[in-house]
């Protein structure tokens, strides 16, 4: 028996594997976009923040625990901003695509960890699902032009001189009642 013959086995044929669109990108941070089978790829080397990210984003599924929730959630929320997001967008394009002046994979790993540190009593996040809907909940209501996303909660937006632009609020109206709905 080759050893070989059993690699792969139900993930298709070799060419839904096959490489393309590789290009380089000559910048301050070299990287090499590819496709292959219809995931896009990065490669970096030498990138200590990457590998920082990957401490941190390992960290936070140890915290969470559950069965690798953290990590699973990453990749259900990650395919639906990837995949079906275009579908409810004015633009027509998909909300994780950081290329295209919308979101980075690492902005929403910071919205999921925002999401975990509000369940405290670690009871509303069971799922991968429920960690969808809150975001979708949570962030279809977020006052964008009012606060910045930090794991630790929101921040108002100031501006050059260090005073709010906004006022403190930052969640929506239909926010607010509803978290208050939810904690009675």
């Amino acid at each position: 028996d080759d050893f070989g013959s059993g690699v792969g086995y139900g993930l298709g044929d070799a060419n839904s594997f096959a490489i393309k669109n590789a290009t380089f990108i000559n910048g301050r941070t070299k990287v090499v976009n590819l496709t292959v089978g219809n995931i896009p790829v990065d490669i970096t080397i030498n990138q200590r923040g990457a590998l920082a990210t990957v401490v941190f984003m390992e960290e936070a599924n140890t915290v969470v625990g559950k069965n690798h929730l953290f990590k699973r959630s990453v990749l259900l929320v990650k395919a639906f901003l990837r995949v079906e997001s275009g579908h409810y967008a004015s633009n027509r394009q998909c909300i994780l695509d950081s290329k295209r002046g919308m979101l980075s994979t690492y902005a929403m790993n910071v919205m999921l960890i925002y999401l975990f540190n509000e369940d405290s009593h670690g009871t509303a996040l069971e799922h991968p699902f429920d960690v969808l809907r809150a975001f979708l909940k949570t962030f279809s209501l977020w006052r964008w032009d009012s606060a910045v996303l930090t794991i630790e909660g929101p921040a108002p937006i100031r501006n050059g001189r260090g005073r709010s632009t906004v006022d403190s609020t930052i969640l929506s109206t239909d926010s607010k009642a509803t978290q208050a709905q939810t904690s009675a």
